[in-house]
């Protein structure tokens, strides 16, 4: 992410990048000397030696300079050198706010950190075989790499997933993110990789297979403006050789047996449990009424279900 220094939301984030920089390497916002003189080892010292070509002498910034870009307000203008600090953050991997620091609490925000829920996620920790819709030619099923890795003393793991074949010949596709397990689901919330825009895309498993294969659905936009929910199952087996988009008339030979069972399944939306005397069909979209007109007389039959009729 390019910082903006007239962005009040960019700023915030730039301190709090900072913050996690110096919690992490224990060292303090700016110097007090030692008593023979020397300056102690802080961020402020650590930019006199960032050099670049636009800075070949190094970033040199004031104790009260550094403490306004640590605490910014509203109210008062961003310090000269934010976007230098900046720079030197994403050099270090703090630009944006690394993953393990932004993301990690995510399932306490949903009460998901329970025993119960970490051990479905040991359960599906390893390495998997994605089988994924194509959001260009959404007739072509994508292979990719997906790691699920369970971040140490926290209630949640990481997750990649890395697709280097896609339907555009030299390009591929990498999604990094958080995952965590709420009341027998398992979700994930990714971003892509090396793309500025960040693209998110989230991601909703049912581990009742696991670990042998996690079915579930996809919502993401890739690299286009096409949003798509389509249906993705991870594997448990070894990567293929042949990584490149499966055809329609390859899905028999080159998927399993195993993957075929959700793949190839419709996805709808509506209930799934519904009665077998009853065919769903969307609900009848419906102009709202007006404030001063009368709501509309239900009908008796239920919305989005017809009966059959057998006769």
């Amino acid at each position: 992410m390019t910082f903006d220094p007239t962005s009040l939301p960019q700023r915030l984030y730039l301190a709090e990048a900072i913050r996690c920089y110096i919690k992490d390497k224990n060292i303090p916002l700016a110097f007090n000397k030692k008593p023979d003189g020397d300056p102690i080892d802080c961020l402020q010292t650590r930019l006199k030696t960032f050099k670049t070509v636009d800075r070949p002498g190094g970033v040199h910034i004031d104790r009260n300079a550094i403490r306004e870009i640590a605490s910014p307000t509203e109210d008062k203008p961003n310090p000269h050198h934010a976007a230098a600090v900046a720079a030197f953050l994403e050099q270090e991997g703090y630009w944006p706010v690394p993953l393990h620091h932004a993301m990690l609490m995510l399932p306490s925000y949903f009460g998901a950190v329970t025993p119960a829920n970490e051990r479905i996620l040991r359960r599906i920790e390893g390495d998997y075989v994605s089988y994924q819709y194509s959001s260009r030619e959404p007739d072509r099923i994508l292979i990719g790499h997906t790691t699920i890795r369970i971040a140490k003393d926290w209630g949640c793991g990481v997750v990649m997933n890395t697709i280097r074949t896609t339907t555009t010949p030299g390009v591929s596709a990498a999604y990094k993110g958080v995952i965590f397990a709420d009341h027998d689901a398992i979700h994930a919330l990714m971003r892509a990789e090396d793309e500025d825009a960040g693209f998110p895309a989230f991601m909703h498993l049912d581990p009742g297979a696991a670990p042998e294969v996690l079915n579930g659905c996809w919502l993401g936009n890739a690299r286009t403006v096409q949003r798509h929910l389509s249906s993705i199952t991870l594997h448990n087996a070894p990567y293929p050789e042949d990584d490149s988009p499966i055809l329609p008339a390859h899905r028999d030979v080159r998927m399993p047996e195993i993957v075929r069972r959700h793949m190839l399944c419709v996805l709808k939306h509506g209930p799934s449990n519904y009665p077998p005397e009853y065919v769903y069909r969307n609900p009848i979209e419906t102009k709202p009424p007006t404030f001063d007109q009368a709501e509309p007389t239900p009908l008796k039959t239920p919305m989005g279900f017809i009966p059959r009729n057998e006769g």
